[in-house]
């Protein structure tokens, strides 16, 4: 191979820390391989003192494969024997990932850790049961201990109805400390950060004095700004002394950061602003920025004052360090169980490697083992692994190749700015015969893999977007590409040859969305075209150019790749698989959380769940229509018939348990009957069913999970039957994956049925990559749908990007924490009595450092796309309007990769088409005397096509269009289409009568904070609220055994009856007052319920459950919405029913008239219930007051 200069040098400099930034496509690989053979060849160094570090195994593996080619090509008389001694090191040569040589330190000082010798690397769904039930222990002790602080946070983090948001907040704190060197270092850092000294200005602080420097920095941002354009404005003019106010009020803004918080917070609520005089347009969009940052500072910054401040701050550092304290145990038990079973999980291999490399034996050994160490994709390390390396590393031994500019792995903790401190530090190297420090990098930026077409449209993409201020790296003219390839230019009219850049935008330019083609289906169409061009086109033949046989061949499917961004979150990649395979194009989708879908899958786990437990309808319907026991559509209308309200699996007993001879009819239920003869096969399914899942269940017992699940197949003859199936053998090979997931279930010491179903279950939840089975090879001639990230390291002749326009994802900067690298946790701040959240400014730095990041890394991903593309490349994306391309103008308005790519095309000439847009509509620009096309598409342009076999298949796309063809309502209807029931999409499922007193009267729901009914239960010893003690004589009513004669002598037997069976607690009888039971019992109310007990002890109802269907105007006047609730008391008199509900408040009943509206609509509901559920009235309804003795008819 023929080595360009900077290759040489990288080769054989050999002396120093050598960082390599080396671009896509610049052959880093060969160079790193052939530095090696350097290295064996000329400097006497051994396979067996290098470390060379991957970070996937199929690197390692690649490498091992370059290195043993290397070494048999080198082979002479000369060196025979060392190369040969050599090639029989390299099984057992050091290259591998992190992980690996964490692990091999771990095998060899495992006893200095009390760690036991047979540890087992625990897998991800075995790492999440454990989370779980370390996490359930984790609460449960604060729960039984009623930790005060714990409950608060609870109250605020945790939720409407339960603790699940705390506890992913827990998790995610969690996850992100262990990508910490020193743990407990981070978190002693993070809660500093709320410490303020005594007096201490907010500025003074560490965080206050890097909000300070934001603040400085942005406001001389708009100072120039405003200074640039008041050039040449003649100073008699209006807007001139408008702009010099507009600069004077920065300026004491200035002054104010300069000073103190108070300062500034007085200050920015009393800025004025001079009106602006007409024909100021220009300058109203760039004073509409500085107002815009006034108006930030005074809602998200200065909102309230320093003292006020520093209160808030107070109260969240307490919230904090509770925060950690319970992460920390999380994490002690968490470990215990791991260890309880000899598990370890790749962040406990990092860190308990630190931990044996900070023993200074052990670390000088791995010192002096390696002379060189060679870590490639450097872009990717995280902190920890960095701390490994420079543990293990001597003086200046270490060698790292990267490109910063495909760091996109920030979500697995890459840490991009370990790479960008040293390629800012180390020298830049041309000449290695004048070299003057041990720290030095070379740059690699020759592309030896994609056409210039390619490369000078992303060098003119990322030189304008990849800029200061928007991206955490800049794309200087040191960073372009430089095209080395060697394409052969060939002219021929009836063949392509060429390289190409293209792209295509759909503009929704229809107010009335819904009568325009879904844009994702455009996008689809329009991709498909240009496949069907490459590979079909009559009028010209496309060809790609094979290295393989070294000349030019035509166009192939496996030649193409769709790249996504989002390819399981995005609706579109479904869609374009399934519209390829419509059109008869063979594509793989390389989408890896469909298993769980796939309906052999869905039959399995429906067949084990109910040999777990039958009363599940969904599950049992599934099993009983699959091929395993094939009943009908009719079968199982039989079955539900017989008793609609109850499960389907004791409908089938019902059915073998009735005797039956040889009747023209069965009756199934009084007023159903069937043939006997269709009974007779009915019944015979229904016994061969029975007799199974009892069969399944008992084998489930005492079989090991994984020969039990086999056998269930084999048995069954399900795992047969489905090879005759379509894609039988990708169905079989999904069973098997059930299979060995059992496998690796009991090896790692679990067991049961009911286990097992969860372990699968935490499986779909954590999306477990072992669950896709791959059965294509990279030679077959199919489209690949893959996404961005999995096609890193790869190249194709082709690469289509697809749904460009998707926003970037900044959900994590709306939730109510953020995690920083320097800062730690980002809270609101949160008034529990007021209900009020305030975002304080320490969130606010970690919240604009996180969207920096994102960004910065979306930019990154772009680039890795757009650089696998060889020779062709199109680009797909959607715009809602054409206001958009007036948006993206300022590129901090950016927010997808369609916005990036259209901000830096409008600064070229062939970008004019976007910059003028709607002027130029279907504008192509000619590829001989352009360096790209862009074309725009109206989406009134496109017709959707539906089958439909009553309509003319051969009319043509004019007459759809022409409102006089007779196909123009049939499809205007369909374009046309609303949903019926739209209101009700974002309704709740049940609402309880409770929930619906909430809303007022125009269907505004009432909001306020209360504390989760799980911690309701737990009882506060110091002080009952007013709902505990409502429990309490609710639940003391409910559970009185009534009789004829009630006195106090019974009621304080039935208190102790209660105590012994610890129904309740000796405190909870402190705030029982007997006296005001006997009231009731002795009202003419309670005398009644005690005369209609005697007479018939079930006409007494005590808090009877109720679920409805009913409509309430106030919330949803177009459809029913399901109620629930619990009646407190109500009994039959006669023919009717008396309805009572106690109420145990203070204050509300003391003039003994007014009757709260809120109690009598909750009555209301009641009474639609009970009339519902009986068919009979309410003749009385009451409400009983315990806390004034009296009931109150309503």
């Amino acid at each position: 191979m023929n080595f360009s200069k900077n290759q040489k040098n990288v080769i054989e400099l050999i002396n120093g820390d050598l960082l390599v930034a080396a671009s896509a496509g610049s052959g880093k690989t060969a160079v790193l391989v052939q530095r090696i053979i350097n290295l064996i060849l000329n400097y006497n160094v051994s396979m067996n003192e290098i470390l060379v570090i991957t970070f996937t195994n199929a690197a390692a593996a690649e490498m091992k494969d370059r290195i043993v080619k290397a070494l048999e090509e080198s082979i002479n008389d000369e060196n025979k024997y060392i190369l040969e001694a050599q090639l029989m090191m390299i099984n057992n040569c050091n290259i591998q990932t992190f992980h690996s040589f964490c692990l091999d330190i771990l095998k060899n000082n495992y006893y200095k850790l009390n760690l036991g010798s047979n540890f087992k690397i625990v897998k991800d769904s075995q790492r999440k049961m454990m989370i779980e039930n370390a996490l359930d222990d984790t609460f449960d002790f604060y729960y039984e201990n009623e930790d005060k602080e714990f409950l608060n946070i609870v109250n605020i983090y945790g939720g409407k109805y339960s603790d699940s948001k705390l506890r992913e907040i827990i998790i995610s704190i969690y996850k992100f400390i262990q990508n910490m060197v020193d743990c407990d270092e981070f978190i002693k850092r993070s809660i500093s950060v709320y410490e303020l000294k005594n007096n201490e200005d907010v500025f003074s602080s560490e965080i206050g004095k890097v909000l300070r420097s934001r603040l400085i920095e942005k406001s001389i941002f708009y100072k120039e700004q405003l200074s640039d354009f008041m050039i040449g404005i003649p100073s008699d003019e209006k807007i001139y002394n408008v702009i010099e106010n507009d600069i004077s009020i920065i300026d004491s803004l200035l002054d104010k950061i300069n000073s103190c918080y108070e300062d500034v917070y007085n200050y920015i609520h009393n800025i004025k602003f001079l009106r602006l005089p007409k024909l100021s347009e220009y300058y109203k969009e760039i004073r509409g920025g500085l107002k815009d940052f006034i108006e930030s500072l005074k809602k998200s910054i200065f909102i309230v004052d320093e003292d006020a401040l520093k209160l808030q701050i107070s109260d969240v550092k307490n919230i904090v360090i509770k925060l950690f304290e319970v992460v920390c145990d999380f994490r002690d038990k968490f470990l215990s169980k791991k260890l309880s079973k000899d598990f370890i999980d790749f962040n406990d291999m990092e860190h308990l490697t630190i931990k044996l490399l900070n023993d200074s034996t052990i670390c000088n050994y791995y010192k002096n083992k390696f002379k060189y160490i060679f870590i490639d994709e450097y872009q990717d390390t995280n902190y920890i692994q960095e701390y490994i390396i420079n543990k293990i590393k001597s003086d200046h031994n270490v060698f790292m190749v990267g490109d910063i500019k495909q760091s996109i792995y920030g979500f697995r903790g890459a840490k991009v700015d370990l790479f960008n401190k040293k390629y800012t530090n180390f020298k830049k190297v041309d000449d290695i015969t004048y070299i003057d420090t041990n720290e030095n990098k070379i740059l690699l930026y020759d592309n030896y893999r994609s056409r210039n077409e390619v490369i000078n449209f992303i060098n003119f993409i990322f030189k304008n977007i990849m800029v200061k201020g928007i991206s955490n790296i800049e794309y200087t003219p040191e960073e372009y590409l430089n095209c080395s390839s060697n394409y052969e230019t060939i002219k021929n009219e009836n063949e392509n040859f060429e390289g190409e850049v293209t792209l295509s935008i759909i503009v929704n330019d229809d107010e009335d969305s819904e009568k325009n083609v879904e844009a994702d289906e455009i996008e689809c169409n329009l991709i498909i075209d240009y496949i069907n061009k490459l590979i079909n086109s009559e009028d010209k033949v496309y060809k790609i150019y094979d290295k393989n046989i070294n000349t030019y061949r035509k166009v192939e499917y496996r030649d193409i790749v769709i790249l996504i961004r989002n390819i399981n979150g995005s609706y579109i990649s479904k869609l374009l698989h399934e519209k390829l395979k419509e059109c008869d194009i063979p594509s793989y989708f390389d989408g890896g959380s469909q298993f769980f879908d796939r309906i052999e899958v869905i039959t399995v786990m429906s067949l084990l769940k109910i040999i777990n437990n039958p009363i599940d309808d969904v599950d049992i319907l599934t099993v009983l229509k699959s091929e395993i026991f094939n009943f009908s559509n009719n079968d199982l209308v039989y079955i539900r018939y017989i008793n609609n309200n109850d499960y389907l699996y004791n409908n089938i007993k019902y059915i073998l348990s009735l005797n039956f001879g040889h009747e023209d009819k069965v009756f199934l239920n009084d007023g159903f009957s069937i043939t006997y003869d269709k009974f007779k096969t009915l019944y015979d399914k229904c016994m061969f069913f029975l007799n199974k899942i009892n069969e399944y269940r008992e084998k489930s017992l005492f079989m090991k999970i994984d020969e039990f699940i086999w056998f269930i197949y084999k048995d069954s003859k399900y795992y047969f039957l489905l090879s005759s199936m379509e894609d039988g053998l990708d169905k079989q090979a999904n069973l098997r994956i059930i299979f060995n997931k059992a496998k690796e279930f009991r090896s790692s010491s679990f067991s049961g049925l009911f286990n097992f179903i969860e372990y699968l279950n935490y499986s779909n939840k954590v999306g477990d990559d072992t669950l896709v089975p791959k059965n294509i090879s990279e030679n077959e001639n199919v489209v690949r749908i893959m996404s961005v990230h999995k096609s890193k390291g790869l190249e194709f002749p082709i690469v289509i990007l697809c749904n460009t326009s998707g926003r970037f994802n900044f959900k994590d900067l709306m939730s109510s924490m953020i995690l920083h690298d320097d800062f730690g946790i980002g809270l609101n701040h949160m008034d529990y009595n007021l209900n009020l959240e305030t975002e304080l400014f320490m969130k606010n730095i970690m919240k604009e450092d996180h969207k920096y990041k994102i960004i910065s890394e979306e930019l990154r991903i772009l680039y890795v796309a757009l650089t696998r593309a060889k020779e062709k490349l199109f680009i797909t994306g959607t715009y809602n309007s054409d206001k958009d391309f007036k948006r993206v103008e300022d590129i901090h308005k950016c927010r997808s990769y369609l916005d990036f790519l259209c901000n830096s095309l409008m600064k070229h000439k062939d970008g004019e088409v976007i910059l003028n847009y709607p002027c130029n509509v279907l504008s192509y620009n000619d590829l001989n005397e352009r360096k790209f096309k862009i074309n725009i598409y109206n989406r009134t342009n496109f017709t959707k096509h539906k089958k439909n076999e009553n309509v003319d298949k051969n009319i043509k796309l004019e007459d759809i269009i022409n409102e006089d063809s007779s196909s123009y309502d049939y499809i205007n209807d369909i374009f046309n289409f609303k949903y019926d029931y739209d209101d009700a999409i974002n309704m709740p499922i049940n609402l309880s009568v409770s929930e619906i007193l909430s809303y007022d009267e125009e269907g505004r729901l009432n909001i306020n904070f209360k504390v989760p009914k799980f911690i309701d239960d737990i009882k506060n010893e110091e002080v009952y609220t007013s709902l505990d003690i409502g429990n309490l004589y609710h639940f003391f009513m409910q559970n009185i055994s009534l009789k004829s004669n009630i006195d106090y002598e019974y009621l304080e037997s039935e208190v102790n009856r209660m105590l012994d069976s610890e129904m309740i607690s000796f405190e909870d009888v402190k705030y029982l007052n007997i006296h005001k039971v006997l009231k009731f019992f002795e009202s003419n109310l309670g005398k009644r319920v005690i005369e209609c007990f005697n007479k018939n002890r079930e006409n007494v109802y005590r808090e009877f459950e109720f679920l409805m269907n009913h409509r309430i105007d106030k919330i949803n006047e177009n459809n029913d919405l399901r109620i629930q609730g619990i009646i407190d008391l109500f009994f039959f008199d006669g023919d009717k029913i008396v309805l009572v509900d106690y109420k145990t408040d203070k204050n509300i009943f003391n003039d003994n008239k007014v009757i709260p509206n809120r109690y009598k609509e909750q009555l209301y509901y009641y009474k639609i219930a009970l009339n519902k559920i009986f068919n009979v009235d309410v003749s009385e309804s009451y409400i009983y007051s315990f806390e004034n003795n009296k009931a109150f008819k309503v």
